[in-house]
């Protein structure tokens, strides 16, 4: 009994045992520990990956930039090597850099062999017809088995009027602009300065002094209104250099007759004619002779005011060298005898109107629209395009009636008349224009994929009577032998300047002017959105 209970008294063999179970303790303790080193050390390295990875894809971004301000800034033609998608397969025109070529890739940003890193770079010109005329820029950035995406959006901007509102409502037409009225009623001009690159017909002036004197008391069929403390300023004193923006279009300030009631500023109507203003009593007054200009050098300036009034002959004022363009710094200051346009009369795109009307559904083709399915009324960014090409001829009649039209109505290779409409009955752009189809661009109609049509330039005219509008009115029509002229103002017309709005339409009615700067626009990094949010090229 006594060994028996000796050995199991005896307890040194418990140490032994304890020791093992410690150490397989702390072996598993450790193993643990390093594992979660392992795991801890593996994601510093994937996020130190990734964070070069964002580096290297921000640099496609910086690199994209300087390409862009390298090959556009002072060339709007570089948008053609960026703008296609492949869709149609033709892509002959696009850089490297596009979306349709695959972008460009860049590898070993680092200079180290150790790990491999690369970023490719697209950039996509997304046109008015889809987006808002800029260049998306993504960039995709990798090192190692990290990848990281950035995108970045970026606007051409043309200080000189391309890139903000219109700040210049007028009426301008190549050709002659005629005002004529009777007894249904007055013509009424309210903050609307007028141009024509040929003559300004005013039905029953008989002189100057008629013009400065009578006209602006209101004591004839044409009432001239100063707007001078009544709100907006349009023009201003036609000197461009004080707009925002500004430019050297004209750097001539206008200025009332001395003893003239209110400011010697000239903030009001004017008019502008690079022939000649002339006064018709009958049909007998051809207005082709300087004798025939009743222009007083304050309110009208012509071919003839270089030895009246003010003493400023208006011409048509040529940028300073031929490669210049139509930018704000692409003029000299004014000869100090003459004065000319205050703004830029860069072409309209018709192309690209057209293909507006027809994403939205609001293009016609024909001489006998519905009005009312084009413009219900309440719709400032509405562009309606009208290809009446087929019967130039034939004039458009839109009789107004009492509803409130808004947006933007261009008429191709026809003549629009408008009559009826109640004093805000149409605020807006309307513009004629003409050309060959072909050469423009225009695409051809969407229903019957038949081209545009085409026409001269004596096509692209309109006439107004005995209607309200708050508008900028353009017309294409040239020639001085043009029969109707360009712009008719009729009896019973209330012709006020177009308020400023938010539309940038200076960007989206005409044609784009060479970019001075690449602006910025967005910046996001991608893979941290949702799977539908993800950036894509």
């Amino acid at each position: 009994m006594i060994p028996a209970r000796r050995f199991v008294n005896e307890e040194s063999g418990m140490t032994l045992a304890l020791a093992l179970i410690m150490i397989v303790l702390i072996g598993v303790m450790g193993a643990g520990l390093l594992t979660f080193v392992n795991r801890n050390m593996n994601t510093v390295i994937e996020e130190n990956r990734g964070q070069r990875a964002f580096e290297v894809a921000d640099a496609g971004i910086a690199a994209a930039e300087r390409q862009l301000e390298s090959d556009c800034i002072g060339d709007s033609a570089c948008r053609t090597g960026y703008d296609d998608d492949g869709d149609d397969g033709n892509s002959d025109d696009d850089l490297q850099w596009s979306v349709a070529e695959g972008g460009l890739t860049l590898n070993n940003l680092d200079g180290d062999a150790t790990t491999s890193d690369s970023v490719t770079v697209t950039i996509d010109y997304r046109e008015f017809i889809n987006t808002t005329n800029d260049f998306k820029v993504i960039s995709t950035g990798t090192y190692g088995s990290s990848k990281r995406k950035v995108e970045a959006i970026f606007k051409p901007v043309a200080d000189g009027g391309g890139s903000g509102n219109v700040v210049n409502p007028a009426y301008y037409t190549p050709s002659d602009i005629k005002l004529s009225a009777d007894a249904t009623g007055p013509v009424q001009i309210s903050g609307m300065s007028l141009f024509s690159g040929q003559n300004i017909i005013i039905e029953g002036i008989t002189s100057a002094t008629h013009l400065d004197d009578e006209y602006r008391a209101k004591q004839s069929p044409i009432d001239i209104l100063d707007v001078v403390n009544s709100g907006p300023k349009p023009l201003e004193d036609w000197n461009s250099l004080n707009f925002d923006p500004s430019g050297y279009w004209n750097t001539t300030g206008r200025v009332k007759r001395p003893g003239s009631p209110g400011p010697n500023k000239f903030e009001g109507v004017g008019f502008g004619a690079e022939g000649l203003i002339c006064g018709r009593t009958g049909l007998t007054t051809d207005c082709d002779d300087p004798s025939d200009s009743v222009a007083d050098g304050w309110l009208g300036y012509d071919s003839t005011t270089g030895t009246k009034g003010q003493r400023l002959t208006f011409i048509d004022k040529q940028p300073k060298d031929d490669t210049c363009g139509t930018g704000p710094d692409c003029y000299l200051v004014n000869d100090p005898d003459t004065i000319s346009y205050p703004f830029e009369r860069r072409k309209p795109d018709a192309a690209r109107l057209k293909q507006l009307a027809i994403n939205s559904g609001t293009w016609y083709r024909g001489s006998n629209p519905n009005w009312d399915e084009l413009f219900p009324g309440g719709d400032n960014k509405r562009v309606v395009f009208i290809d009446a090409g087929d019967a130039p001829e034939t004039p458009l009649f839109w009789d107004g009636g009492f509803g409130n039209a808004q947006g933007i109505l261009i008429v191709w290779c026809g003549r629009l008349e408008m009559t009826n409409f109640n004093p805000s009955g149409f605020n807006g752009v309307v513009m004629a224009l003409n050309g060959d189809a072909a050469e423009e661009g225009l695409p051809p109609d969407p229903d019957t994929d038949a081209p545009s049509s085409s026409c001269g330039p004596e096509q692209g005219s309109f006439k107004i009577d005995h209607a309200g509008l708050k508008a900028w009115f353009y017309a294409e029509a040239e020639g001085c032998e043009v029969s109707p002229p360009g712009i008719e103002l009729g009896p019973g017309t209330q012709a006020d300047f177009l308020p400023g709005g938010d539309w940038r339409l200076l960007d989206l009615l005409l044609e784009d002017a060479p970019p001075e700067r690449i602006d910025l626009q967005g910046w996001r990094e991608c893979y941290k959105l949702l799977p539908a949010e993800e950036c894509s090229t």
